[in-house]
C-alpha cells in the first residue's frame, strides 16, 4: 500500500512538472513588453539604476525580485521582459506547493487536481504572473512559506523548533520579495503554540522563541541590510521608509484611512468587486447584457456554493480538522484585516495572498458535495466530471481573452506613444498624474508636471506659458480639478485610449486634451 501511495506520488509531481514547464513558456509568449503603470517602471528603472531615493524603486527596494530579475536581464535583452520572465518562472513554480497545499487540505487527489486546474485557469493569477510587477514572485514564496509549515506540521515525528525556526527564516526573506504581504507571518503563531503547548515549561520555550527570533532577524537582515546600504545606512532607510509609509496611508494610497468611502463599502468592494468579481470570475465588472451576465453570475454561485460547504462545521470534523481550520484561519483573517484597512481597494492585485485559499476551499467543497451526490455509485462520476468542466472552461477560455489583449499597449503607453508621433518634444507641456511615470521612462525629452490642483496648475501656466506653444492635459488632471473646473468647457479632447478595465483598474480609459490658446490667455487675464 505504501508502494503504491509513493508511486501516485511520484507521478503526480511528474505531472505537475510537465504543467508547469507548459505554463512557464506559454507565459513567456505573453509576457508584459511594457512597463504599464507607476510601479512597473520603478521595478524598470531599478534594473537601470537601483537607488530607492529616485523611486527607481520605491521603499522597501523589493531587492530579491530585483535581484532574480537581474540575472535574467542577460537572456531577455530588456529590462520590462526580465522583470516579466521572473514572474512567469514564479508563477509556473507555485504550482508545486500549492498542490502541497491541496493535498493537505482537499480530502481526495482528483480534488487537489481540481483545485491545481482552477489555480492555472485563474485570470487574475495569470494575468499576476506575465507582468514586471512583484506580485508574483511574492505571491510564490507564501506558497512555499505555507506549504512549508503546513507539510510540516502534519509530520508524525515533527520537530516543532526547526519548523518554527526554518519558517521564520524563510518569512525574513519574504518580506525582501513583498513586504506587504507581513501578515502572513501570522502562521508561525501556530508552531509557536503548540511548542509552548508541548514544552511545558517558560524557560525552554523563551529559549525556542529567541532561536526562532534570531532566524527571522537573520533572514531579514540578509536583504535589509545591503538595501540600506544603498542609501547610506539603516538610519537613513527607515527615515525613508517612514515618509512613504506616512503618505502611503495618509494622500495617495487610496487606503481606508485616506479614502473618502466608509468602511463598510470598502469591506463590500473588496468581498464583491474585487474577490468574487475580479478574483474568482476574472472579469472588472459584471456584464450589463443578459446573455453574458447569466453565465457569469452562475460561475460565480456555484464556486461560492462549494466554499459555503467547504465551511459547514461538519466539513472539517476528523482526524487533523481542527488543524486545518485553525492554520486557514491564520493565514487568510490577518491578511484579509490587512487588506481592508491598509490596501486600495482599486486593485484586486492586493487580495492575491487571499486567493489560492478560496480557490482550495471551493475545491474542498466540491469534493464534499460530490460525495453526497454520487456515494458510492460510480456510475454517476459524470456528474461531478460535468460541474468541474463548467468551472475550468469558462476561466480558461476567460484566461486567454486577457492575456491576448495583455499584449496589446496598456492605455498609458498608447498616450505616451500618441503624444511623441503627434508633437514636438519643444515647446510641448502635458499635466498629467501617475501617466507621468510613462513619459519619464518612453519619452524623457518630453516636459512633463504631475497635478491635481487647480490653483498649482494656474500658477504653473502663467510661470511656464512663455516657453511653451502646446500645453496638453490628461482626464486624469481634468477629473482631479473636480466638476467645477473653470476651463472645462474650453479644452478639447485630441484622443482617446482605452482597454479592458480588468487589466488596467485605474488607467483603462485615457483621454487627452489640449488647452486652446484662448484659454492660456483668460488664465493670463486671471478669468
Amino acid at each position: 500500500m505504501r508502494h503504491i501511495r509513493s508511486t501516485l506520488i511520484s507521478v503526480d509531481y511528474a505531472l505537475l512538472l510537465l504543467v508547469s514547464i507548459a505554463l512557464f513558456f506559454v507565459r513567456l509568449h505573453v509576457a508584459g513588453p511594457y512597463a504599464e503603470n507607476w510601479d512597473a517602471v520603478d521595478f524598470t528603472l531599478a534594473l537601470h539604476r537601483y537607488d530607492i531615493f529616485e523611486m527607481q524603486p520605491h521603499f522597501p527596494g523589493y531587492p530579491l525580485y530585483i535581484l532574480l530579475a537581474g540575472a535574467l536581464l542577460p537572456l531577455s535583452g530588456d529590462p520590462v521582459l526580465a522583470l516579466s520572465w521572473t514572474s512567469a518562472a514564479a508563477g509556473s513554480l507555485a504550482l508545486f506547493p500549492f498542490f502541497a497545499l491541496a493535498r493537505r487540505f482537499v480530502p481526495t487527489r482528483w480534488g487537489a487536481w481540481l483545485a491545481v486546474l482552477l489555480f492555472a485557469a485563474s485570470p487574475l493569477l495569470s494575468l499576476t504572473f506575465v507582468q514586471p510587477m512583484s506580485e508574483g514572485l511574492g505571491l510564490a514564496g507564501v506558497l512555499l512559506l505555507e506549504a512549508y509549515l503546513l507539510t510540516a506540521l502534519c509530520q508524525p515525528n515533527r520537530n516543532l523548533l526547526g519548523l518554527t525556526s526554518i519558517g521564520a527564516l524563510l518569512f525574513g526573506l519574504l518580506l525582501g520579495i513583498r513586504i506587504s504581504y507581513f501578515p502572513v507571518g501570522v502562521l508561525l503563531f501556530l508552531p509557536l503554540a503548540l511548542m509552548y503547548r508541548e514544552k511545558k515549561s517558560m524557560p525552554g520555550f523563551f529559549l525556542q522563541l529567541f532561536i526562532t527570533g534570531c532566524l527571522f532577524l537573520a533572514g531579514l537582515a540578509a536583504w535589509l541590510l545591503p538595501t540600506a546600504a544603498t542609501e547610506g545606512g539603516l538610519l537613513p532607510f527607515l527615515s525613508l521608509g517612514v515618509a512613504f509609509t506616512s503618505g502611503h496611508f495618509t494622500d495617495w494610497g487610496g487606503t481606508e484611512f485616506s479614502s473618502h468611502l466608509g468602511w463598510w463599502h470598502i469591506a463590500a468592494i473588496w468581498l464583491w468587486d474585487r474577490l468574487v468579481v475580479n478574483g474568482l470570475l476574472g472579469l472588472a465588472q459584471l456584464p450589463l447584457s443578459f446573455a453574458r451576465r447569466v453565465p457569469a453570475l452562475l460561475l460565480a454561485a456555484l464556486q461560492l456554493l462549494f466554499l459555503t460547504i467547504s465551511l459547514l462545521p461538519r466539513a472539517w470534523r476528523g482526524q487533523g480538522g481542527r488543524m486545518l481550520l485553525a492554520f486557514l484561519l491564520l493565514a487568510v483573517l490577518p491578511y484579509l484585516a490587512w487588506i481592508l484597512l491598509g490596501q486600495n481597494s482599486e486593485k484586486a492585485r492586493h487580495l492575491l495572498p487571499i486567493l489560492p485559499w478560496v480557490l482550495l476551499l471551493a475545491a474542498r467543497g466540491f469534493v464534499q458535495m460530490s460525495g453526497w451526490i454520487t456515494g458510492r455509485r460510480i456510475a454517476q462520476v459524470w456528474l461531478p466530471a460535468l460541474i468541474a468542466l463548467l468551472l475550468i472552461v469558462p476561466l480558461a477560455l476567460r484566461q486567454a481573452e486577457v492575456l491576448h489583449a495583455h499584449l496589446a499597449p496598456p492605455p498609458a503607453k498608447q498616450l505616451v506613444d500618441f503624444v511623441k508621433a503627434r508633437y514636438p518634444a519643444q515647446g510641448t507641456l502635458t499635466y498629467t498624474w501617475e501617466e507621468q511615470r510613462l513619459f519619464d521612462y518612453y519619452a524623457p525629452d518630453y516636459a512633463t508636471e504631475r497635478l491635481q490642483s487647480y490653483p498649482y496648475f494656474v500658477q504653473s501656466v502663467l510661470l511656464r506659458s512663455p516657453t511653451v506653444s502646446r500645453i496638453l492635459l490628461t482626464n486624469a488632471v481634468v477629473d482631479g480639478f473636480g466638476p467645477d473646473f473653470p476651463l472645462r468647457a474650453n479644452v478639447r479632447e485630441v484622443a482617446r485610449f482605452a482597454a479592458d478595465p480588468f487589466l488596467y483598474p485605474t488607467y483603462h480609459t485615457v483621454i487627452l486634451y489640449e488647452l486652446p490658446a484662448e484659454a492660456i490667455a483668460e488664465i493670463k487675464a486671471g478669468k
